[in-house]
């Protein structure tokens, strides 16, 4: 019978031993690395999350600043000479009148609105002006809506004097349907009342989705990724481009 390789030429007991010492020697090396390894991918994964926690703080802080900015645009709207008469006196076309030019005003210095709108206490639109872009129109009396059943009026005018609504973010309805094109809307309120407390309506400014959109996609996030926007539900509204080259999509809520 043919002898096998290792019977013709044997192993001598002196390499057998040094081969066991060196795999003992390793051990620990092997061990490092191991435990090395383990440390780098930690520290990588770590390194992520503080780069990602960065990114949601600054974008936290724009969100925050935006909505501080349109609130205090609101407030000093309602403090206008012109809504202190309408408090006092209540409704008429020459206020109304008056009204259309402010807002006309506050459109074309304020570009993130879409409407900004007077809503009477039974809510009906008394004046709205709209924004498309940089035409500015003030609806004619004959298109002003209803909007006494939409959630948004009934919260605002469940708030007191002073306080400022903020809704969650949808798309914008007109006549009862959801508008074509599609446009994502924020919408921020705040009652007014006469001196003795009457309701007298709500000062709504419609807020693009678009615009938040924008500023959003302007935080250094990481090439390739995206910014959406979505309801309280998890439905997505709107969606960009983290790197702003793709604009952005708007999404069917319903």
């Amino acid at each position: 019978m043919e002898r096998s390789i290792f019977h013709r030429w044997p192993i001598p007991i002196r390499t057998k031993l040094l081969v066991l010492v060196m795999g003992t020697a390793c051990l620990p090396v092997l061990a490092l690395a191991l435990v090395y390894y383990q440390f780098a991918v930690e520290s990588l994964r770590q390194r992520a999350q503080d780069r990602a926690m960065a990114q949601v703080r600054v974008t936290s802080e724009r969100i925050h600043n935006l909505g501080a900015s349109v609130r205090e645009d609101l407030t000093l709207l309602a403090g206008a000479p012109q809504f202190e008469s309408i408090a006092r006196d209540g409704d008429s076309s020459w206020h109304r009148a008056v009204l259309a030019h402010l807002f006309e005003t506050f459109s074309a210095t304020h570009g993130d609105f879409e409407q900004v709108r007077f809503i009477l206490a039974d809510g009906m639109e008394a004046v709205r002006v709209n924004r498309r872009g940089e035409e500015i129109t003030v609806v004619p009396d004959q298109m002003l809506q209803n909007k006494a059943l939409r959630y948004y009026f009934q919260e605002i005018m469940a708030l007191q004097q002073g306080q400022v609504y903020v809704s969650s973010i949808d798309l914008n309805v007109e006549w009862g349907r959801i508008e074509e094109p599609k446009r994502s809307i924020i919408r921020f309120g705040t009652p007014l009342f006469s001196p003795s407390g009457e309701p007298r309506g709500a000062i709504v400014l419609n807020l693009l989705g678009e615009h938040l959109l924008n500023r959003l996609e302007r935080v250094n996030i990481e090439e390739g990724r995206r910014i959406w926007i979505s309801d309280e539900e998890g439905v997505m509204l709107a969606a960009g481009r983290a790197d702003g080259r793709g604009g952005s999509r708007l999404y069917r809520k319903w």
